[in-house]
């Protein structure tokens, strides 16, 4: 059985942040072994959307070539649709969420994710949307290792 995973972008991002912080440092260690899993997995199917490359791009240009070599793990990448740009915002009124919070959850939960993984406290705080179950690295790592 596949796993579909939906990884945010901070998750991309989150080996290269600074680790003097205990829990980024913890996280940043969790994030390298979900994409060595990844790429080792077969049973780990990335999916992922042109918005968590849009966003890669808006960054530092070291930092960005860095996290776009995690996108060749990436099994699936996913199209925007109105259904989606829909259900984002309602997600954006129940939760108060960002346009594009809302849009990374949407597509995991239209395209029938079984996981979001995310760095962002406040999103991995709700747990589930639907039947897709909201987690960070470190506790992903914990099931799957």
């Amino acid at each position: 059985m596949k796993i579909k995973v939906y990884a945010d972008t901070n998750v991309y991002l989150r080996p290269f942040d600074d680790w003097r912080n205990q829990h980024i440092a913890r996280e940043g260690l969790a994030s390298l072994e979900f994409w060595r899993m990844a790429k080792e997995n077969l049973q780990i199917y990335i999916m992922s959307s042109d918005l968590v490359k849009l966003e890669l791009c808006k960054l530092d240009h070291q930092q960005t070539e860095q996290a776009r070599l995690y996108l060749q793990f990436v099994k699936c990448n996913l199209q925007n649709e109105k259904h989606i740009e829909i259900y984002a915002v309602h997600l954006m009124e129940e939760f108060n969420l960002s346009a594009h919070d809302a849009l990374h959850l949407s597509f995991a939960k239209n395209y029938g994710c079984n996981y979001f993984l995310t760095c962002d406290k406040e999103l991995y705080a709700k747990k589930y949307l639907g039947d897709v179950k909201i987690i960070n690295p470190i506790e992903f790592i914990k099931v799957f290792k």
